[in-house]
């Protein structure tokens, strides 16, 4: 009698853990295309931002008579250049020895440096 309560205990425990793993399944299948394109959207709006961040940089740094002769811009170009972008920070850094220059743009999230 004991093995047997023993046994059905085991049998519940197991069923509901396969209907949890069904369940889940489910769920995952139902929600996981919205998911999905939620995080394609923010992908995609995070690279439009980027990409016109990065114009309006170019435009802010274009200045041909200091072409090739220094990676640094000058105090007028810094005060170009954007800071936000639909009201996510943005911060721009410059590295590298001209003529390799490097532009790195970061686009933070909402609320968060």
């Amino acid at each position: 009698m004991r093995g047997e309560r023993g046994a059905v205990l085991v049998y519940v425990l197991v069923a509901s853990v396969l209907m949890g793993l069904v369940a889940a399944s489910a769920a995952r299948v139902a929600f996981g295309g919205r998911l999905l394109q939620v995080r394609s959207e923010k992908t995609s709006r995070a690279r439009t931002l980027l990409d016109g961040a990065r114009a309006r940089v170019a435009a802010c740094l274009y200045d041909p008579e200091r072409l090739g002769t220094s990676c640094k811009p000058t105090p007028a170009q810094l005060a170009c250049l954007p800071r936000e972008a639909e009201g996510r920070l943005l911060t721009v850094a410059f590295s590298g020895p001209p003529p390799a220059c490097r532009i790195t743009i970061t686009l933070h999230e909402a609320g968060v440096l």
